[in-house]
């Protein structure tokens, strides 16, 4: 993978357990993941660069609720309810 990514600008990284000072707990070390424009380069010493393109644009987001907030609470006091009674039969 080397090869093409330096024919690409990037680079090939492998991630490893940290062993500096910040990172004690074991964890391990990730470099910065930043957006860059195309012609900046796409990497450096601890972070890495995604080109930001004009491919694709988003056009709207939208939201559905999977839930009415008080349809829910309804239906849920309905259950407990019901529960309850049956209980005490």
């Amino acid at each position: 993978l080397k090869a093409p990514a330096e024919a690409t600008g990037g680079s090939v990284r492998r991630l490893a357990p940290s062993s500096t000072l910040a990172n004690l707990a074991g964890g391990v070390a990730l470099p910065s993941i930043v957006p860059i424009r195309s012609s900046a380069a796409a990497s450096g010493d601890d972070w890495i660069g995604l080109r930001t393109t004009d491919d694709s644009t988003l056009k709207a987001v939208s939201r559905v609720p999977l839930f009415g907030g008080f349809l829910g609470l309804g239906l849920l006091l309905l259950a407990i309810g019901s529960m309850w009674y049956r209980e005490g039969r």
